[in-house]
């Protein structure tokens, strides 16, 4: 029972961590880069974790997410910065669910050049604990 709470707060404490990393990737401000944002990261991740009982505790988190293709053409240079708002945002979704890996689908239409429904992606994501 004690087990499950703690895991329940952590979940919980990691889908607000997360949704503070999508919010601050989605919404940058002129100075930021991506030092800044990993800075933003950890500090969203330091709040996470549970003060209660510890004097200190550190943790490290991995996501690690891959988009690609299903014809093996290369990445649209123009579709990165949708292709990682779209992979933080389902991974904030799935991660709050309680999943620690996951796929990634969406469809990408940035230019008058790709296709009325947009460019098809897939991919997949997973969390990994240091």
């Amino acid at each position: 029972m004690a087990k499950d709470k703690t895991r329940d707060k952590v979940k919980e404490g990691l889908a607000h961590a997360l949704a503070n990393l999508v919010e601050a990737y989605a919404h940058p401000t002129p100075h930021d880069d991506k030092a800044s944002f990993i800075r933003a990261a950890r500090t969203a991740l330091a709040s996470a974790a549970p003060a209660k009982g510890a004097a200190r505790m550190k943790r490290q988190i991995l996501i690690t997410y891959e988009w690609h293709r299903a014809d093996k053409t290369p990445i649209e240079t123009g579709h990165v910065e949708a292709l990682e708002e779209s992979a933080m945002t389902r991974i904030q979704e799935q991660m709050g669910s309680g999943f620690v890996s996951g796929e990634l689908h969406d469809y990408v239409r940035m230019t008058n050049l790709d296709p009325e429904d947009g460019v098809e992606y897939s991919g997949y994501w997973e969390v990994a604990k240091g």
